[in-house]
């Protein structure tokens, strides 16, 4: 039928805010911390360390989590209808006679509207098909949290893909989609609320400036609407900074607390959380003045959020010996790598941008705005905007700008640095773009330059042509409106979904299928999968390497039945670089250990046959 599967998202998308909204309401402080932002970002803490809890112990089922959420909502159904009550009154706007400020918003508005329409699609994006959504999927599968020793991404900290197994449970991906989208609203509402309490006065022209330089960011219009987890773990970040300078304003211990516990939960989502805990000292320290007193409060901090993100650091030790898996192997070593696989996974993340000497970092703003680009790593995989260009008008302008905390600036230059070394991919970067879109609005309420605020305003409105342009791309209003079923979607947008349909209709369950050289489609899947991350024929090539016969009984050891692999890709990257013996193993291999049983296009499926 018609709009179902969307009606069904938009439904499980409300139900979710309902309820985390109130469950945030109840286990937050009173008065101080009845926001918006603050209550559903709490919610998400609970409901994620309680399914936590459950996937270690191999209690995820589904059953089990409808019957808590259910449960859950009916308990809090007088704190929910109050809160409904609030939703009717706009959260950012507020009345003004400014016409100019009026107009800021409602182009805010547009922008969410948008993203939530791109949002209400099928996910396609590589990361949500092989790592966010593929990994819960597996943890539903099996009721439990787990780890898969030839996927690096499954080691990873996990909250956010533990949170995507209750959306996927009362709704679809689709959900899970929406609620990334969500936390671009909450990520506005914070930066606005850390202008309020950096500067009171502040005007609300200079906060929706502030806010459109942030929305309107290409790359970030682009991976809100996706199964991401980069805006919510940049929200994370952000809220600690907002919680912990609300503790030395009000000197209330509870904001400290409150702000480590966000911390956590952002090193559970990923490990450059680590980066951004070492740049909030720089905040404990200018508030304390002296690097003693800072140094006792800052390692409750750390003790805190680490505690908080343990389970997935101590899940790794146990299982790999490496907490930090797959990184930091020359230290802690771990098992499933090796030192020439670590070597190419640093050399894969530092593919992206330009390189890391002293020309590539002192041409990187140039690089960053000018010519940065989607889907090409030299190119940072993304776009930022020439918006973010006002940093250098007070240079030009010989304007002095003071403001505080000074470690606003400080925490800029780290993060980024580090971000330089590490891996130049733009949506990684949003943490920091989250700050300089802040510090842009304390600049522009000094400036008091009008055009500024008409050139921002322009600028936003052509920005819109890059959620647009995904849109028409796309052509969401077909699924979304019922004029062609999920499966149409897909065929048209994933060359490669036939085959799967095939694979989820013709093989028997219980087979195994190994996805050989063809990206990210796992999730899509519905047999049990054998691939390796990133570098999907490393492994198997060291074993042809030594015989046909080894590399096929690599196969059958992990109960490979089926491959599944790009001919086309195989005969143009893979088979040029293979030396002679290698070559001659793989002619064997294929005429003796497999049989083609389907072909579409240049994909084409194999089995396994005797070894």
């Amino acid at each position: 039928m018609p709009f179902v599967e969307t009606t069904d998202a938009i439904l499980g998308y409300l139900f979710a805010i309902l309820l985390l909204d109130g469950l945030g309401k109840v286990v937050l402080p009173k008065k101080r911390f009845d926001f918006f932002f603050l209550r559903i970002s709490f919610g998400v803490i609970i409901c994620s360390i309680v399914l936590t809890i459950l996937g270690l112990l191999s209690l995820l089922n589904q059953n089990l989590i409808l019957i808590l959420a259910v449960g859950t909502y009916l308990l809090l159904f007088k704190t929910i209808k109050l809160n409904l009550l609030n939703y009717l009154k706009p959260y950012l706007l507020k009345k003004t006679k400014l016409k100019l400020t009026s107009l800021f918003f409602l182009l805010i508005a547009a922008y969410i509207v948008i993203i939530h329409i791109n949002a209400l699609t099928p996910p396609l994006s590589r990361d949500a098909l092989n790592y966010h959504l593929y990994l819960p999927k597996i943890y539903l599968e099996q009721n439990r949290i787990l780890t898969i020793p030839n996927n690096i991404y499954s080691f990873f900290p996990a909250y956010w893909e533990v949170f995507y197994t209750f959306l996927l449970t009362i709704s679809s991906d689709i959900t899970a989609k929406l609620f990334h989208a969500l936390f671009l609203i909450l990520t506005i509402s914070l930066i606005a609320n850390i202008l309020r309490l950096l500067k009171p006065d502040l005007k609300e022209i200079d906060i929706g400036c502030a806010s459109l330089i942030f929305i309107s960011t290409p790359s970030i219009t682009k991976i809100v609407s996706w199964a991401y987890l980069d805006i919510t773990f940049s929200f994370y970040c952000l809220l600690s900074l907002y919680l912990i300078l609300k503790f030395y304003k009000e000197q209330h211990t509870s904001f400290y607390y409150l702000a480590a516990i966000s911390m956590g939960f952002a090193l559970g989502m990923k490990y450059t959380g680590w980066i951004w805990i070492l740049c909030l000292g720089l905040i404990l320290l200018e508030k304390k003045g002296d690097f003693k007193k800072t140094l006792l409060p800052y390692l409750k901090f750390i003790s805190i959020a680490a505690a908080i993100a343990s389970p997935f650091y101590i899940r790794n030790l146990f299982v790999t010996g490496n907490p930090f898996y797959p990184f930091f192997y020359p230290l802690f070593g771990g098992t499933h790598m090796n030192l020439d696989k670590y070597t190419l996974l640093g050399m894969y993340f530092r593919s992206y941008g330009e390189g890391v000497d002293l020309k590539s970092l002192l041409f990187l703003p140039y690089r960053i705005l000018f010519r940065s680009e989607f889907a090409q790593p030299h190119n940072f995989d993304g776009k930022i905007g020439f918006l973010y260009l006002l940093g250098l008008i007070p240079v030009f302008k010989n304007i002095r700008f003071k403001f505080s905390p000074k470690s606003i600036l400080y925490i800029v230059i780290v993060y980024t640095l580090f971000w330089f070394i590490l891996s130049q991919q733009i949506r990684l970067l949003i943490p920091a773009l989250t700050l300089i879109t802040i510090i842009y609005g304390l600049y522009l309420s000094k400036s008091n330059k009008k055009y500024i605020h008409y050139l921002i305003l322009v600028a936003a409105f052509f920005y819109l042509f890059y959620p647009i342009q995904d849109f028409y791309k796309l052509k969401s209003y077909k699924p979304i409106l019922g004029r062609e079923t999920r499966e149409e979607f897909l065929r048209r947008n994933l060359r490669i979904y036939p085959m799967i349909e095939f694979i989820n209709k013709n093989l028997p369950t219980n087979s195994k299928v190994m996805l050989f050289d063809i990206g990210a489609i796992a999730y899509y899947v519905d047999r049990k999968v054998f691939q390796e991350s990133i570098f999907e024929d490393y492994t198997f090539k060291l074993n042809l390497r030594i015989s046909a016969y080894t590399a096929a009984l690599y196969l059958r050891e992990n109960q490979v039945d089926f491959i599944l692999t790009d001919e086309e890709f195989l005969n143009t990257y893979v088979i040029p670089t293979l030396e002679a013996r290698e070559l001659e193993n793989l002619k064997i291999f294929y005429s003796k250990h497999i049989k083609a049983v389907c072909q579409y296009q240049n994909f084409v499926l194999y089995q396994l046959i005797s070894i």
